[in-house]
């Protein structure tokens, strides 16, 4: 028994090889076939098929077929090819083959068919290559597609090149990251119609050679901040693309040999983070909008530097301490190309520089205006002692007013309106030496808007030009049908306090006038909200609420309950006298504006 079983498992094996040999065998002849037709240079005329010129095999079995440069043309075999199961190796480079290329065997471990004719590959070509190390498919003529998804299963491809290779769309966000191709570290995707930006899963990838360069059509874009998160970077080709904002910092690119970032639409300065680095041979910057002193690089550093804004053309000589303080307060906002991009030479006030203006050779006046800014506000405007009218409304700006503002010598006006800031207001005074609440009243207005709508003064999940609340709102107003439509229906307002919401959604516009005199005073505004209290007084108060107000009692009898539910009414230190001015606090409040109507209406406000 036995040895039947046994025999029968030789017998079984012996027919499975002799029938593998046969299908190499049918492929090459078919293979040959084609050879044959076009070209005279390869030797294939052996009988074996693996004493063929550029062919290898272990045993009868084809393991590499390479016809580099052989002037081979036509189509290849259609799906034939992943009968050759132990084919780890095929090269047809150079050549003049064309039609769409077959599915190849799951042994294949390195492809290489560039510079061919061929004009597409299987939308699922690369499904099953799970053992494919390097794939170098570039100048072909495929019709325009996608970097394919499939890539993701090869998880041992350490090369991937599609230069010329008609690939449109994005370059896909997880594809390219340690978490599918962990053992990349080629990529060459140049010359072809890729756009958007660089996606963030290249962080921290094992990337050393990236290619992206020279991209037609609308080209790649956004900033290059996800390549100091690429330490493994020697090789970098993005020219000829539209990246914008400054040069990240590259510090922990300890291996970078060549970067050329030229023909883009880079801004700021070049940092030492780039200059410093030891490892650098070549750095091609040219064509770009780039600021500040000329870079000056270590010894044997080739360098390209033409057709930038530097202050000076001099190496390492400094910039003038006004061009120095007006980079270092667009440093925040990514160095904006529509801004600096007119910012050249070394003299801020000889007319040329967007938004500048200036006296007597020292900066006056800064607007910044309708420039889609975002960032936050640098301190560094204070360094700008002459400066009289800073104006950056109408922007994406976000975070707090620097305190060091405030501390100006010369300022007069400071426009923030329309922005998304946050935080403590600085204490502003006026030329009289009085302190404006102007501010507090427009910040005030926008709170306002916030409880009645439910939304955030900027939300950029909102279409564009629904993004800012004060403008969007301004619109609502306008339109008396859609004012119930915008209310948080959290508040479940009836008719009656439907009436009052809209004279409190009149307000708070009026509270956001764009000019500072059109805004009421905080009197004015206690003036409108006191007769609504009466209104809103809830029916039965919560009992168990130990914070609950009592609306019979006046304001500094509930400050006195709350200071001693809290214990803290030494630390508050609110002495008898400023408690007896709580008393008379209706007293006083300023009598109402004569701009307003009596009684005050949303229409007043408009």
């Amino acid at each position: 028994m036995g040895f039947g079983v046994s025999y029968v498992v030789l017998f079984s094996v012996m027919f499975v090889c002799a029938w593998s040999q046969d299908d190499d065998a049918a492929v090459m002849q078919k293979l040959k076939t084609l050879i044959s037709k076009n070209n005279h240079n390869l030797d294939w005329s052996n009988n074996d098929f693996c004493l063929w010129e550029g062919i290898r095999c272990n045993g009868k079995r084809v393991t590499s077929i390479s016809f580099n440069s052989s002037t081979v043309q036509g189509d290849l075999p259609d799906e034939e090819w992943v009968q050759l199961t132990e084919l780890t190796d095929f090269h047809c480079s150079v050549n003049n083959l064309s039609g769409a290329f077959p599915h190849m065997p799951n042994s294949l471990q390195r492809l290489y068919i560039n510079n061919n004719s061929f004009t597409s590959m299987p939308d699922d070509f690369f499904n099953n290559l799970t053992n494919l190390i390097e794939v170098t498919i570039d100048f072909n003529l495929f019709s325009k597609w996608q970097i394919p998804s499939s890539l993701k299963n090869c998880l041992a491809l350490k090369k991937f090149s599609a230069m010329n290779a008609n690939l449109v769309g994005e370059i896909p966000e997880l594809l390219f990251g340690t978490e599918t191709l962990s053992s990349l570290t080629d990529l060459m995707l140049s010359y072809n119609f890729l756009e958007g930006n660089l996606p963030n899963s290249l962080s921290g990838s094992t990337i050393e050679t990236l290619w992206l360069n020279n991209q037609n059509g609308n080209k790649l874009n956004g900033t290059l901040f996800v390549l100091q998160n690429m330490t493994s970077l020697k090789e970098i080709w993005v020219q000829s693309n539209a990246f914008t904002g400054p040069i990240p910092d590259l510090s922990n690119l300890d291996q970078l040999v060549t970067v050329s970032f030229r023909d883009n639409e880079l801004t700021g300065v070049v940092p030492s983070s780039l200059t410093s680095l030891q490892s650098l041979k070549s750095v091609i910057l040219a064509n770009n909008n780039l600021q500040g002193s000329y870079p000056k690089f270590g010894k044997g550093v080739t360098v390209e530097m033409n057709g930038n804004n530097f202050c000076t053309m001099d190496v390492g000589q400094p910039c003038s301490p006004l061009v120095n303080a007006l980079l270092s307060v667009v440093e925040p906002f990514g160095y904006p190309l529509n801004l600096v991009q007119s910012w050249k030479g070394n003299d801020p006030c000889n007319g040329s520089w967007s938004g500048i203006g200036c006296s007597n050779g020292n900066i006056t006046s800064i607007d910044f205006r309708n420039k889609g800014i975002s960032g936050s506000i640098s301190p560094s405007f204070a360094s700008l002692s002459s400066l009289t009218t800073l104006l950056l409304a109408n922007n994406n700006l976000t975070g707090t007013i620097p305190k060091e503002l405030a501390s100006m010598p010369a300022l007069k006006l400071l426009d923030v309106s329309n922005n998304s800031l946050y935080g403590q207001i600085p204490l502003f005074r006026a030329v009289t030496g009085r302190v404006t609440t102007k501010v507090d009243v427009y910040s005030y207005g926008v709170i306002l808007m916030e409880i009645i709508t439910g939304r955030r003064a900027l939300d950029n999940s909102e279409p564009e030009e629904n993004m800012h609340l004060v403008t969007w709102f301004r619109r609502i107003l306008l339109n008396k049908g859609s004012f119930e439509k915008v209310i948080d229906p959290a508040m479940d307002i009836n008719e009656e306090g439907l009436e009052s919401f809209k004279d409190i959604a009149g307000l708070a516009s009026h509270c956001c006038a764009r000019e500072p005199h059109q805004r009421p005073e905080m009197g004015q505004i206690v003036n409108v909200l006191a007769p609504l209290v009466e209104i809103w007084k809830p029916a039965e108060p919560d009992d168990d609420d130990m914070y609950g107000i009592d609306f019979d009692m006046s304001l500094p009898q509930v400050l006195s309950k709350w200071q001693n539910l809290e214990g803290t009414s030494n630390a508050l230190d609110v002495s008898s006298s400023v408690s007896a001015s709580y008393e008379n606090t209706q007293s006083s409040i300023p009598p109402r504006s004569p701009r307003f109507a009596n009684p005050y209406t949303s229409a007043d406000a408009r």
